[in-house]
This record gives C-alpha cells, sequence and structure tokens, in this order.
C-alpha cells in the first residue's frame, strides 16, 4: 500500500512537472501580427467628429491603421481549395485609425473582436486583407483594408506569419485599398482608404520566464519525496 501511495505521487508529479513544460512552450510559441497601412483618404465626410471638427471633409487627410493579431485570441486555419493556398486567423484581432492627429480604437464588444486576416495565392495571382467589424442596433464600427495582385512581385506576403513590407502595389495590375465606418444614432463617418504603403511585423507575445531556481526546486521536492519512501520502506520492513 506504501509503495502504491508513492507510485501515485510520484506519477502526479511528473504529471505537474510536464503540465508546467508544455504550458512555457505553448506560450513560447504565441506571436502578434501587426500590419500597418499608410496612405491618404480619397473621399470621407466627418459627421461624428471622430478625428477633429463635426462635419469636416476627410477627403485628402493622411491616415496611419494598424490591426494587431493576437494568435492566442484568434483561430488559425489553412484555405483548403484546387486554385488556392494560403492560411488565415479568425478572431483576436483590434484595429486603431489615426487621422488629423486623432486616433479612434476600434475596442469591439468584450475584447478584441472579430474577423478576419487572410492571404492567398496561387500562380499569377495573390491576395491579402484585414477587416475589423462590430454593430448594434444604432452604432457600427468597421474598418477594412486589403490588396489584391494579378501578378504578385518580390516581397508580396504567402503567410499571415511572414513579415512584409510594400511601398506600392506590386508589379503588374493590381488594386488596393479600403474603407472607414463609423455610426451612431444616426451620423456617421465615411471615408474611402488610398493605398500607399503596408508593412507586416511578427513579435512574439511576452511571457513569464521561468525562474532560474524552478529546476533546483523541483529537483529538491523529488529527493525529499525520494528519502521518505525509502524510510517508510525501512520502517515496514
Amino acid at each position: 500500500m506504501q509503495v502504491h501511495r508513492a507510485i501515485r505521487r510520484a506519477t502526479m508529479f511528473i504529471g505537474m512537472a510536464a503540465a508546467l513544460t508544455l504550458g512555457i512552450a505553448s506560450q513560447a510559441a504565441a506571436t502578434t501580427v501587426n500590419i500597418t497601412y499608410t496612405g491618404s483618404v480619397t473621399n470621407g465626410d466627418d459627421q461624428l467628429g471622430v478625428f477633429g471638427s463635426s462635419g469636416a471633409s476627410l477627403t485628402g487627410a493622411a491616415y496611419k491603421l494598424v490591426f494587431t493579431v493576437d494568435s492566442t485570441v484568434g483561430s488559425y486555419s489553412t484555405i483548403v481549395d484546387p486554385l488556392f493556398s494560403g492560411d488565415q486567423i479568425f478572431g483576436g484581432i483590434s484595429a486603431t485609425m489615426t487621422i488629423n492627429g486623432h486616433t479612434h480604437v476600434f475596442a469591439g464588444v468584450g475584447g478584441p473582436g472579430g474577423n478576419f486576416d487572410i492571404v492567398a495565392t496561387k500562380p499569377g495571382f495573390g491576395e491579402f486583407g484585414q477587416q475589423f467589424a462590430v454593430s448594434g442596433p444604432s452604432t457600427l464600427d468597421e474598418v477594412l483594408m486589403g490588396l489584391t495582385s494579378t501578378n504578385p512581385g518580390v516581397g508580396f506576403p504567402t503567410s499571415v506569419y511572414t513579415g512584409f513590407a510594400l511601398s506600392s502595389c506590386p508589379a503588374g495590375s493590381c488594386t488596393a485599398g479600403g474603407m472607414l465606418q463609423i455610426a451612431s444614432a444616426g451620423h456617421s463617418t465615411f471615408a474611402r482608404l488610398g493605398f500607399g504603403s503596408v508593412v507586416s511585423a511578427i513579435a512574439p507575445i511576452a511571457t513569464t520566464p521561468l525562474p532560474a531556481s524552478l529546476p533546483l526546486l523541483i529537483s529538491a521536492l523529488g529527493g525529499l519525496g525520494l528519502v521518505g519512501w525509502k524510510r517508510r520502506n525501512a520502517e515496514a520492513a
């Protein structure tokens, strides 16, 4: 009976140590994807005064749009299609838009909300885009941006986890741009976004480092358990 209890305790201890190790490994693999667009508004009207004075025109104003994708919140999947290949992340996306020195945070409901970050390619074709949208009975908070090319140039992204930088449309025929809509109580701010540049950067999510003393503590606990088990066996004998 003493031996069985000792074995159970040892098994439990090993399981806890393994779970700790797996937890650290999974956290270390977590990443954020930051996609930053810059350009100018091709046409827009700010009825709500989100980016300055109410009713002001946004046409011609420079913008900076940043999407942040949290891989620990979003759901990753690959695209399965005979004509396309790529991957995507659903959810875990937040966004901020800065125009005229004013920044609007697309906070969503209950944290980073959602939508998609997608890259799809086939020979002679490529596209990627991001979208954030939250709507209610009388509100709308939405921004989307993307680029499609029928002849992707060097540096065109092939994965949501590949960093890239494009200062213009890739070589060949392409279309790029986006749209911003913010609505509340019958008024709205609207803008069509011209494409200037896009940069995607991948960064690991900070995790709590393993304390240097933890392996020593685990070793000490294991040694104490072994000594106790031997002592009980000796007393029983």
